[in-house]
């Protein structure tokens, strides 16, 4: 296709940056892969501009959320990014195809980064589990359990801690001299360490759908329970239990069913293919590189195994389906509204809200004590 030098004067990994260029199955996956991460930040600044239109959560929950998002979209944007100049690198009519190789610090330091953003996906639904679970069962007061700048700290700190330990996982036996045909900087040198990465992204990975749907089956078991709908069908009965329970404590229930439901199919979809990434990933990591295989057979299967690299792209649309934007995006009725689309439009209306529905609660309790007596 492109004029090269003298083939049997280049080193291997030049020869195998050669080979990958003439691969037209490699370049389709990448750019595939390329297309679906743009479409999701595109969808990502849609929402953001969206803002205002989807529920406004307790601000700890909000905070939350709005990191999460974050750490997806920039998810979206570095592999966007990655992938187009993975596109331009195998495609550009290089004379030479040593111009082709990847500088191991570059490739390096952009795969550490895709992995800090994943960890920081990992912290945030974490630490909504742990954040949710103290404000319902330690703290009585709403307002009290609004600490949205000590949530963010502490999120923060997890991610940063959690993304040391990767980065830790990762430079054993790297060789930093080294310029690389393929994008990854798995290695025969450090086989052992990555395989030990694999297995700690793995491990958080599972942590984290697992404390996500401890959180959503705990949250619908709790209403139930503050409720009484287990006890007794008798609607006194039911209220007298009810009573039991702060209003706070059901109003942050209610607020955490809804921002789980909002976040389920993203969480599991994002989990999901994670999990499935990793899993792969060290099942090939055992028998790749194969140097019976050609290096364009190789990285096909890679990039078939990180099937991940697509999760901005799922999370992205099932996030815009759940706030109600989806339709919107594909001129649908505007009258189709899931059960977390309610619109809130100010900080003002969400504390009416909440002292309208403290007048009704003492009301009907202050009716119950008197028929009591």
């Amino acid at each position: 296709m492109f004029s090269y030098v003298n083939s049997t004067l280049l080193p291997n990994n030049c020869k195998d940056a050669q080979l990958l260029s003439e691969s037209v199955f490699y370049r389709l996956m990448i750019v595939l892969k390329g297309s679906g991460n743009i479409v999701a930040v595109a969808v990502f600044i849609i929402l953001a501009i969206r803002k205002r239109q989807t529920r406004i959560y307790h601000p700890n929950t909000r905070i939350i959320a709005l990191i999460t998002c974050l750490f997806m979209f920039l998810m979206a944007l570095q592999s966007a990014s990655f992938y187009i100049f993975e596109t331009w690198r195998i495609s550009f009519p290089y004379t030479n195809p040593c111009d082709r190789l990847w500088p191991t610090p570059i490739l390096f330091s952009l795969r550490s980064i895709n992995g800090i953003f994943l960890m920081g996906v990992n912290s945030s639904i974490i630490i909504l589990c742990i954040e949710r679970v103290v404000c319902v069962c330690r703290i009585s007061n709403y307002e009290q359990s609004s600490k949205p700048a000590l949530v963010a700290v502490i999120l923060l700190s997890t991610t940063t801690l959690f993304s040391v330990i990767l980065v830790l996982l990762c430079i054993p036996g790297v060789d930093w001299d080294e310029r690389l045909a393929v994008t990854t900087i798995r290695s025969t040198s450090n086989t052992a360490t990555f395989q030990i990465m694999l297995f700690y992204m793995l491990v958080t990975q599972c942590l984290g759908v697992i404390f996500f749907l401890f959180l959503h089956f705990w949250s619908q078991c709790y209403r139930k329970r503050i409720r009484g709908a287990k006890l007794s069908r008798n609607r006194c009965n039911m209220l007298f239990i009810a009573t039991d329970q702060s209003l706070s404590v059901k109003f942050q229930i209610e607020e955490t069913i809804e921002m789980t439901r909002l976040f389920l199919p993203v969480v599991s979809v994002h989990c999901a293919l994670s999990i499935l990434n990793y899993g792969t990933a060290l099942i090939v990591n055992m028998i790749w590189p194969i140097h019976s295989i050609p290096i364009d057979r190789q990285m096909i299967l890679y990039e078939l195994a990180y099937l991940s690299r697509l999760s901005p792209f799922f999370t992205s649309l099932l996030l815009a389906r759940g706030t109600g934007q989806l339709e919107k995006m594909f001129c649908c009725s505007n009258e189709q509204k899931t059960n977390v689309s309610i619109i809130v439009n100010s900080n003002k209306d969400q504390d009416d809200y909440f002292n309208r529905l403290k007048q009704m609660f003492e009301s009907s309790a202050m009716a119950h004590r008197r028929n009591k007596h």
